[in-house]
């Protein structure tokens, strides 16, 4: 039998059961992360090759119609509503892609909860 009340010998059982839930659970949440991680690493690798054959598609495809273009069409005049129609369309479509990603702000936090429990 040990030296310690009972009452003191409890509590030390009860902080090392919660110590070892915590870690279980630190466990499992650290490999949901994980997952999540490789998830999002491999979905950016397939999104940057799609993203980079369509820019080699719309080049090439830039290219044909150039040379399409001058073969067969008079040059325009630069006040031409054709023009301005045009420049309109490529601004909106650059604007369009020209949006920052916001990040998921509920993920940021729960992970930074992970990081640094204390803060």
């Amino acid at each position: 039998m040990s030296d310690r009340p009972s009452h003191t010998q409890d509590r030390a059982e009860t902080k090392a059961a919660r110590a070892l839930e915590r870690a279980d659970l630190a466990e499992v949440v650290w490999g949901e992360v994980e997952v999540q991680k490789t998830a999002i690493e491999e979905k950016t690798v397939r999104l940057k090759a799609q993203r980079l054959a369509r820019d080699a598609e719309e080049a090439a495809a830039k290219e044909s119609s150039k040379s399409m273009k001058a073969k067969n069409d008079p040059p325009l005049v630069s006040g031409s509503p054709a023009v301005c129609v045009d420049y309109a369309a490529r601004r909106a479509r650059r604007r369009s892609r020209g949006k920052l990603a916001r990040p998921y702000m509920v993920r940021l936090s729960i992970f930074s909860l992970l990081i640094c429990p204390s803060a």
